[in-house]
């Protein structure tokens, strides 16, 4: 609520704890709430662009298959 219209993109990564550390991890694939995350960002900017920066390439359709599955 914030940030609110303010939100020009998002960064999304998710992560695993590993011995009380983060560690990044595939999309979908980790402990962060990504469908209750995007559901309050998506209320506000439903257009926002989603980068996926540290998603390999071979990985990249099953991410984006996963966050269009969260959004319908």
């Amino acid at each position: 609520d914030l940030l609110g219209d303010k939100i020009a993109i998002i960064h999304l990564k998710d992560f695993t704890l590993n011995e009380n550390a983060l560690k990044q991890c595939e999309i979908g694939k980790g402990v962060c709430n990504i469908p209750y995350l995007l559901s309050k960002i998506l209320a506000r900017k439903p257009n926002v662009p989603i980068v996926l920066e540290e998603t390999k390439e071979d990985r990249l359709c099953e991410a984006v298959l996963f966050l269009n599955e969260i959004e319908n």
